[in-house]
């Protein structure tokens, strides 16, 4: 049984060091619009360093959550924008923002 748990840590230590030496691990670190764009890591994106996402989840989600219903609450996060700074909570005050794709698209996110 301490032979299986070596050899697992050891594999774990192997496939850390791979993913160290030959990946990048500060894409674990930021924020992903829902375009794809490293929020402050792209050179689009360098003045929009913050995640926000506009569209709260719906009262709804953990019941969709619990009963497997992925499909709303996936977009939910796939709502992501890259903001400058993150808001205030005044509504009337405009927020900096990276225009996403899907933000052209639905007319309550065409202005940041």
């Amino acid at each position: 049984m301490c032979i299986i748990f070596v050899c697992f840590v050891l594999g774990v230590g192997v496939t850390a060091g791979y993913g160290f030496y030959l990946g990048n691990p500060r894409n674990l670190a930021i924020g992903w619009d829902s375009m794809g764009n490293g929020c402050g890591y792209s050179e689009n994106t360098k003045n929009y360093p913050m995640l926000y996402f506009p569209q709260p989840p719906s009262a709804d989600a953990l019941v969709d959550l619990k009963s497997a219903n992925f499909e709303k609450l996936l977009d939910t996060f796939n709502s992501g924008v890259c903001v400058s700074a993150c808001p205030t909570g005044i509504t009337s005050e405009p927020v900096l923002c990276y225009t996403t794709d899907k933000m052209k698209t639905n007319f309550k996110y065409k202005d940041c």
